[in-house]
């Protein structure tokens, strides 16, 4: 095999690199391009994708507002907007936050929105609670070349810390004779 081999090559020593370009034109291996494992990753380059920091968040019942914070990934060169909507779990919106809607504007460059929610400080002793803010309706202005979408964590739970001291009883008399 050796032999033919070498007669093929026209009788000279090649290494195993040299060797694979020779044939037919028809038969050589170039690199593809655009392929589809490439795909994914451009059409995630164009999106806009609008989230979270974190999927939970605690703040004392004092605090007076929860500070969110959202972020935006992929491109930056476009305005985008998302809507957030704040919902009850075991606190309410009667008793201990104030109940929001709205939309957050990021502008051209930004990466970072704050949120605010005010928190109702009561002086009741209870349990912590909790509520949810949700995020909707990723999107960005008509001229842009990406689209939009909610990020990872497109909703969290903000646990409110109940900072109130349980009651106490007291007597008048602090030693009492039977």
């Amino acid at each position: 095999k050796h032999v033919a081999m070498r007669q093929t090559m026209g009788a000279k020593r090649t290494s195993f690199w040299e060797r694979r370009s020779v044939g037919p034109p028809d038969l050589t291996v170039s690199v593809p391009l655009g392929t589809t494992d490439s795909l994914p990753r451009e059409k995630r380059e164009k999106d806009v994708a609008i989230g979270f920091e974190c999927a939970r968040y605690a703040f004392l019942e004092d605090c007076g507002h929860a500070q969110l914070v959202l972020v935006r990934t992929g491109p930056v060169h476009c305005k985008a907007t998302v809507h957030y909507k704040t919902r009850d779990g075991t606190g309410t919106s009667l008793d201990d936050y104030e109940e929001s809607e709205g939309t957050i504007v990021f502008e051209k460059g930004e990466e970072k929105k704050m949120l605010q929610i005010k928190i109702h400080d009561d002086n009741a002793y209870e349990e912590n609670e909790e509520f949810y803010v949700d995020l909707s309706e990723p999107t960005v202005e008509e001229t842009a070349s990406c689209q939009a979408k909610l990020g990872d964590i497109g909703s969290v739970i903000v646990v409110i810390i109940d900072d109130d001291d349980p009651g106490l009883i007291k007597w008048k008399q602090e030693e009492v004779e039977v």
